[in-house]
C-alpha cells in the first residue's frame, strides 16, 4: 500500500497510556532544538592501503591529522582494527515468548559486509553476470563469516539477514537469479533506438507531405517529451534507489563498527544536464547532488561505507553505428546519431560520477570498467576491514545542519585514504513521508532506536463496541490487543528550556497487515517528552514504557511497529508475525 493511503492509517484516534517525563499529544509539531544532548564525538573510519592496493598496518595517533573546515582537531581517541579470523554472531539473551526487539545479533569482529544485488539499476545482462560471480564468490566465504544480502527492485527486500549460513545465502541467490527482473525505469538501446525511429517517421511524413519544416517541428516536440519522459522515469528510479539506502542506513546504525555495503548496481546520474538541442533546454534538466548527499550523510552517520561495483562490467560502447546509425531511414543524419552517442556518452559519465560521489563521501571505493567482479568483491572484503577509528570532538560547538569538510591526512607516507567527507552536527530529520515509507509491510527493521515490542492478545470485542484504531471500517470480529513498547531512550535528541527541563517528541505508531501487505487497521500517538536535567540520568537508564490499543481482524498477519523521534528523524521499526492468520 502506497504511502499516501497509509497517511489515512497514522490519524484518527490516538491511544493514551501515562509514561514517566512524558504527555500524550496529537500535535506533531517539534519543539526547536536549542540544546543536544548525547555524544559529540566525530567517529571517523580510515582505510589505509599503499602500493598495489595493500592494507597499511602499524600507523599511530601521531601519523594521523584530523582537519574539520580547515581547522586542525584533536584526536580523543584512536584504535586499529586489523582484519580478523570471523566470529559467531554474538547471541543477544533469550526473550520471553511473545517479546521481539529490532536489535540485530552480529558478530563482534568490527566490521560486517552486505551484499545489495540493484535489479532496478542494472540491465538483466549485468543481473546474470552479477548472480554468477555472487554464487561463486559465496562459496569462498569464511565458515563464520556473516553476511546479509538485499534486493533492490522498485522497493529493497532482504533476502537474508546476517547469517553465517552460508548454504542459506546460496540457496536465495540462486532463487533471486532464477529470474532476473527487467528494471521498469531503466532506459535501454532498444528504447533509444525506438525514440530515434519515431523522429525519423516524423521527419519522413514531413517529406511526403513536401512540408519538412512541419516533419523538423515534430520531431522536435517528439525529442522534447522524450526527454522529458526520460527525465521523470529518472526521477522515480534516484528516488528509489536513495529510499533504499536510507532503509539501508536505518536499519545498519543500531550495529556496532564499521558496516560495508557492496552495491552491484549499473549506478544513476547524479545530474541530468540542460540539452541546448531541444526546444526548452531546461525543462528535462534534474539536479540529484542535494539528495544524494543527504543520504551519504545519513550513511556516513550509521558508519556505512558504500563500495558501489559496476555491475555491467566493462562499459559498453556507445549506441553508435550499427544501433543507431545504421537502418533504412532516409532521414537518418550523421548529426542526429552523434547527438545520440554523445548523449549516451554524457550519461555513462554522469553514472561514474555518481559510483565516486557515493564512495567518496561514505569511505568507500568505486570500482567500475572491470569485468573481474569476483576479484572485485574480494578487493573490499580484503581492504575494508582493515581500518582505523578517529574520534574528535569539534572546535566549532554550534549545533546546525551546515555541512562540514573532514579531511584526514597520514604522514610520513604516500597512502591512498578512504574516510567520511563530510557530517552535519544536526542532520535535517527525516520528512513525514520517510517515516510513512519506512512503516510499509516488509521493509527491513530500523535499529537507529531500539527497543522490545510484546503484542498482548486480549479478547474478541463485541459487535458494538468502539473500535480502538483509525480505520472505523476495519472488518470484524476483531481482538484487542495491547501493544507494550521499552524503549532505548539514549538516541533521543532532547531541547534545553530556560525552567532547565529538557523536551522532545516521539511518535509511537503500530500498524496491522494482511499477508498481501494491506494495512487493515493502525494507531499513532505522540508524545511530549519533559524530562527535567536534574533527572536526565533517571530517564536514560529506564527508558519509555509505553502502551497503546489496537483493534485487529483475524485476517491479519503481520503488526508493524514504530518509533519516530520529531527533532533528530531517527527511527526505530520492527515487524512481527502475529501468528494466528488463516
Amino acid at each position: 500500500m502506497r504511502a499516501t493511503r497509509l497517511l489515512l492509517f497514522l490519524s484518527g484516534i490516538f491511544a493514551v497510556a501515562p509514561v514517566a517525563f512524558a504527555q500524550s499529544s496529537s500535535s506533531a509539531t517539534p519543539v526547536p532544538p536549542t540544546f543536544k544532548t548525547g555524544a559529540t564525538n566525530v567517529l571517523v573510519d580510515v582505510v589505509v592501503t599503499g602500493h598495489h592496493g595493500s592494507p597499511v598496518e602499524g600507523l599511530s595517533q601521531d601519523n594521523f591529522t584530523v582537519l574539520e573546515n580547515g581547522q586542525p582537531q584533536q584526536i580523543v581517541s584512536f584504535s586499529f582494527h586489523p582484519s580478523a579470523t570471523p566470529l559467531p554472531a554474538a547471541a543477544i539473551p533469550p526473550l520471553p515468548q511473545g517479546v521481539y526487539t529490532n536489535a540485530e545479533a552480529v558478530a563482534d569482529n568490527d566490521t560486517v559486509d552486505v551484499l545489495l544485488l540493484d535489479a532496478l539499476n542494472t540491465p538483466p545482462s549485468g543481473q546474470v553476470q552479477t548472480h554468477r560471480v555472487m554464487l561463486e564468490y559465496l562459496k569462498t566465504l569464511p565458515i563464520n563469516k556473516p553476511i546479509a544480502i538485499f534486493t533492490l527492485y522498485t522497493q529493497l527486500h532482504q533476502l537474508e539477514g546476517f547469517t553465517t549460513d552460508h548454504s542459506a545465502l546460496l540457496k536465495a541467490v540462486d532463487e533471486f537469479a532464477r529470474s532476473p527482473q527487467k528494471s521498469p525505469l531503466l532506459k535501454t538501446p532498444k528504447d533509444t533506438e525506438k525514440q530515434l525511429k519515431d523522429e525519423d517517421d516524423a521527419l519522413e511524413l514531413g517529406l511526403v507531405m513536401h512540408d519538412l519544416g512541419r516533419g523538423e517541428m515534430m520531431m522536435h516536440h517528439l525529442q522534447q517529451f522524450n526527454a522529458e519522459q526520460d527525465s521523470f522515469e529518472l526521477s522515480l528510479r534516484v528516488q528509489y534507489t536513495l529510499s533504499a539506502f536510507d532503509q539501508l542506513a536505518r536499519y545498519l546504525s543500531g550495529m556496532p563498527g564499521r558496516k560495508n555495503v557492496m552495491w552491484l548496481s549499473g549506478s544513476f546520474p547524479v545530474a541530468v544536464m540542460p540539452n541546448p538541442d531541444l526546444k526548452d533546454p531546461t525543462q528535462a534538466a534534474r539536479d540529484f547532488s542535494g539528495a544524494v548527499n543527504h543520504t551519504a550523510g545519513l550513511l556516513a552517520n550509521a558508519r556505512v561505507a558504500v563500495y558501489p561495483i559496476d555491475a555491467r562490467g566493462l562499459f559498453p560502447q556507445p549506441l553508435s553505428a550499427p544501433a543507431i546509425a545504421a537502418g533504412d531511414s532516409l532521414v537518418r543524419t550523421p548529426d542526429r546519431v552523434a547527438a545520440a552517442e554523445s548523449a549516451d556518452s554524457s550519461l555513462h559519465a554522469e553514472e561514474r560520477l555518481t559510483l565516486e560521489q557515493v564512495a567518496h563521501a561514505t569511505g568507500g571505493e568505486a570500482i567500475y570498467n572491470t569485468n573481474d567482479l569476483k576479484g572485485a568483491l574480494a578487493e573490499v572484503d580484503r581492504t575494508g576491514a582493515h581500518y582505523y577509528t578517529l574520534a574528535y570532538v569539534p572546535s566549532d560547538k554550534t549545533q546546525d545542519n551546515k555541512l562540514r569538510r573532514i579531511e584526514v591526512r597520514v604522514h610520513p607516507g604516500n597512502y591512498h585514504l578512504s574516510y567520511r567527507r563530510s557530517y552535519s552536527p544536526a542532520l535535517a530529520p527525516a520528512h513525514d513521508n520517510s517515516f510513512q515509507a519506512l512503516m510499509q509491510h516488509n521493509v527491513p527493521a530500523s535499529t537507529q532506536i531500539l527497543f522490545r515490542l510484546s503484542p498482548l492478545r486480549g479478547g474478541v470485542q463485541p459487535a458494538t463496541a468502539p473500535l480502538a484504531g483509525s480505520n472505523a471500517n476495519v472488518p470484524r470480529p476483531v481482538t484487542r490487543y495491547t501493544v507494550a513498547y521499552d524503549v532505548d531512550v539514549a538516541p533521543l535528541v532532547l531541547s534545553a528550556s530556560a525552567d532547565g527541563v529538557l523536551h522532545g517528541q516521539a511518535t509511537f505508531v503500530s500498524i496491522a497487515y494482511d499477508r498481501d501487505g494491506k494495512a487493515l487497521n493502525s494507531v499513532a500517538n505522540t508524545l511530549s517528552l519533559n524530562v527535567p536535567s536534574a533527572e536526565y540520568a533517571r530517564f536514560i537508564k529506564e527508558g519509555i514504557h509505553y502502551r497503546e490499543q489496537l483493534d485487529i481482524p483475524a485476517q491479519a498477519a503481520w503488526l508493524r511497529a514504530g518509533i519516530y523521534d520529531h527533532v533528530s528523524g531517527q527511527v526505530g521499526s520492527l515487524e512481527v508475525p502475529l501468528g494466528r492468520a488463516k
